[in-house]
């Protein structure tokens, strides 16, 4: 899930939090310079939340923090616990978190990806067919999942898309699931399909 970082100056005007080494995908001290971030993580550990990542991305200064996946119910909990915790470590240090849609409207908007993964009686793999397991390849389960979501898609946006600045996200080019469709590898799509690492790392 992404979060846009702010501060409030001493007129009480709230500002987007400077970063000056705020690249994608950098970690230390110039993308954070208050250590907020080292903060969530040292508490998240602490009592056994399961984050697994914390990076800056896209655009300035948003952050991304990865959860550990797990059981799809149950991790809903997980996730609106850690979203709460975040948001109250980084008020303590003087940060407001905001995971809005688009809290900037001049930039890339606040997501959340949903990763899928299911496993047969057999703890099995349900989505692979055979060794390489691509998009090229997928069995009905597969090809089934990729169908319902693109069907479903504007049903779905009444649930999951629920307030204004949704909308202001959903739009073309805007790095969201504006398009009904499914790509490799594409950041810019409704759905992103993988190839396993090991398949990715050999080509």
């Amino acid at each position: 899930m992404e979060a846009y970082a702010f501060v409030r100056r001493d007129d009480g005007t709230i500002v987007p939090y400077d970063t000056p080494g705020g690249v994608v995908y950098v970690t230390g001290t110039f993308t954070d310079l208050k250590r907020f971030t080292d903060a969530i993580w040292a508490k998240a550990q602490e009592i056994g939340l399961p984050l697994d990542l914390i990076t800056a991305e896209y655009d300035t200064p948003q952050f991304e923090f990865t959860l550990t996946f797990d059981v799809a119910v149950e991790h809903i909990d997980t996730v609106v616990l850690f979203r709460q915790m975040a948001c109250e470590i980084g008020w303590d240090r003087g940060i407001l978190l905001s995971f809005l849609p688009k809290p900037i409207l001049g930039k890339c908007g606040n997501g959340m990806h949903v990763n899928l993964s299911f496993t047969d009686r057999k703890e099995h793999n349900a989505l692979a067919k055979g060794e390489r397991g691509d998009p090229d390849d997928m069995n009905d389960l597969a090809k089934g999942c990729v169908a319902g979501w693109m069907r479903h898609q504007k049903a779905m946006a009444g649930l999951i898309a629920p307030n204004a600045l949704s909308y202001a996200r959903l739009q073309p080019a805007s790095l969201s699931g504006y398009w009904c469709n499914a790509l490799l590898q594409n950041r810019r799509k409704l759905q992103r399909l993988q190839l396993p690492r090991c398949y990715r790392d050999q080509n």
